[in-house]
């Protein structure tokens, strides 16, 4: 089910250049009843962290609180260990050898307990004090569109910042899989490949061969934030669900070793957590990152939080006031805040509409530069990056964006030459600076983003009895089944739900499927040639319980008695 273009109302244009044209229905939007995260009231906060020193809340005279430091094993991405001794916490102790503690209290018999980052100056104090902090803030799933709508106390303290909106930023793809019968469906429209782009400025493919795969380490990737000479923070709130895992801690402040903490002792059959002792997790996290300007500056810190939108954006407007607060209390005379997503929601009813295909493709961007910043950069640049506003962008701009600000304060010397892998240069060939002019004749596809993932269409509706509609879905399940395993059940087409032109030669088809119910999105060429396009699941999978392949699952309804024959006698499709 991709689209239904009957219900689209007015439609205006977000990007209106030669190049490209992001049409935009003006729909009245009801923001949905969101109940405001409540963590546990029972479990007082009777402890508080200043930088590296804990203090006992005066309000708890009778209790009584030691710590212990919570340990990373150096062989291990995913094991943390308590040390053995709790040190007693007086009303005011110093923490001088852990990052991380767990704190617990006994209070007239009942036991709490609580975590804790701590933040001990690693960096030297600077002599230039000029140089800002950049701070970025990604939230997983939210697109343009639902930022505006359900979190507009935010929206409104960045706008009183003087933000700058990036109205055509757009997600890219990974065709590292592309070699595959058919295309792992959120392979561009996940997290990893977007994030891959913005932090290295390179495509997946480009560097899988030497980081960013399972059989090496992702130490040795070109991350921005390598060999900069400003303290470094880390900071993702849901470690089974990270980006990325290294050997050694990336950054000054990694605040993994906690979070892990966290989720093992209190959320153990979790993927991600709503808090942390009695604070929700992003309030968590952004009071660290406040901590971190306070003691660590000049910081460069980057935070992804998965657990708030990554399942439902209607959790948004409960924690609008918490980002509004944050964003509004910020030191921002001396402090560059990108604030952003890696695309919109995927799945759900709000994907079938006019505005949910879009959405799906735009998240949102912003940046919000204080008056010396925008002074030291030159008033040419902060103008040529507002005309950009209004230009399609990508996260591979955004990578220069943030590498020409680092060049400007010479915090970092970049790899020049590129990085190279037995003796052959890999230069970056995507993406350019937004202080930098962007042609209006841009395409998506010289910006490096597939069709199928190309906001930059005028949808025409189609008739779904046209043969070349029948013919393309046709093909579609045909790839589908011969790619799956026999544990999966044959699928058929059930119903063909919607289609439309994206341009004078192809085509996007939503159709759905029987059994499983899949709802799935393809595209199709006018010529009647079938090409291998991408094949998207566009709803949430059920009946998995046969597999173990994050692929597979996508096209998998499991079929308990082909499940049986390929584990008892080996047959296989």
């Amino acid at each position: 089910m991709v689209l239904d273009l009957e219900a689209a109302g007015p439609i205006t244009v977000l990007v209106d250049l030669p190049g490209c044209v992001i049409p935009w229905e003006v729909e009245t939007f009801e923001v949905p009843k969101s109940d405001k995260i409540t963590c546990d009231i029972s479990r007082p906060r009777i402890t508080y962290v200043q930088g590296n020193k804990i203090f006992l809340n005066t309000s708890f005279k009778d209790a009584e609180c030691c710590y212990k430091g919570l340990i990373r094993r150096p062989d291990s991405g995913s094991t943390i260990s308590k040390t053995e001794e709790c040190v007693k916490i007086g009303e005011e102790t110093y923490v001088t050898k852990y990052d991380a503690v767990v704190v617990i209290c006994n209070v007239r018999g009942d036991v709490y307990d609580d975590y804790h980052a701590i933040v001990r100056r690693k960096t030297p104090v600077p002599s230039n004090t000029d140089v800002p902090n950049v701070v970025i803030i990604g939230l997983d799933s939210v697109s343009r569109f639902h930022f505006h709508t359900l979190m507009p106390k935010t929206k409104q303290a960045l706008d009183e910042l003087g933000s700058i909106e990036m109205l055509g930023y757009m997600k890219v793809h990974n065709d590292w899989y592309q070699a595959s019968p058919i295309t792992m469906p959120s392979v561009g429209d996940n997290t990893f490949p977007n994030s891959v782009a913005f932090l290295t400025g390179y495509k997946l493919n480009q560097v899988i061969p030497f980081c960013f795969n399972i059989s090496k380490i992702f130490d040795i990737c070109p991350l921005i934030w390598n060999n900069i000479s400003m303290a470094t923070a880390i900071l993702e709130d849901a470690p089974s669900l990270s980006i990325f895992n290294f050997f050694n801690p990336p950054a000054t402040h990694y605040l993994r070793p906690l979070m892990l903490a966290t989720l093992n002792d209190n959320y153990p059959h979790k993927m991600m957590f709503p808090c942390v002792g009695s604070r929700t997790t992003e309030t968590f996290v952004l009071e660290h990152i406040q901590q971190l300007m306070e003691y660590e500056a000049p910081l460069f810190s980057y935070t992804w939080l998965t657990s708030l939108a990554h399942e439902n954006v209607d959790n948004l407007p409960g924690a609008d006031l918490v980002f509004s607060k944050f964003i509004l209390s910020l030191n921002l005379s001396n402090t560059i805040l990108v604030f952003m997503s890696d695309h919109g929601h995927r799945y759900g009813n709000s994907r079938t509409t006019f505005n949910g295909w879009f959405n799906d493709k735009l998240p949102f961007f912003t940046i919000t530069m204080p008056s010396r910043v925008k002074n030291f950069l030159g008033d040419q640049r902060i103008q040529i990056l507002k005309s950009n506003s209004r230009k399609l962008t990508t996260p591979f701009d955004a990578y220069h964006t943030l590498r020409d600000i680092l060049e400007a304060y010479n915090v970092k010397e970049f790899d020049n030459p590129p990085v190279m892998i037995n003796g052959k240069l890999f230069p970056r060939t995507q993406g350019q600076s937004l202080f930098s002019n962007i042609s209006p004749d841009r395409t998506c596809a010289q910006a490096g983003i597939p069709k199928d993932f190309c906001a930059c269409a005028d949808l025409r509706g189609m008739d779904l009895k046209d043969p070349i509609i029948q013919k393309t879905v046709r093909y579609a399940i045909s790839r589908i089944n011969k790619w799956i395993p026999r544990r999966c059940r044959v699928i058929d087409v059930s119903q063909i739900t919607a289609a439309a032109k994206l341009n004078e030669n192809e085509f996007v088809v939503g159709f759905t499927t029987k059994p499983g119910g899949f709802q799935l999105e393809t595209m199709g060429s006018f010529d009647g040639s079938m090409k291998d396009y991408r094949i998207s699941r566009v709803n949430k999978m059920t009946a998995v319980w046969c597999l173990n392949d994050w692929f597979l699952e996508f096209y998998c309804y499991c079929d308990f008695f082909g499940f049986l024959e390929e584990l008892v006698l080996g047959k296989y499709r």
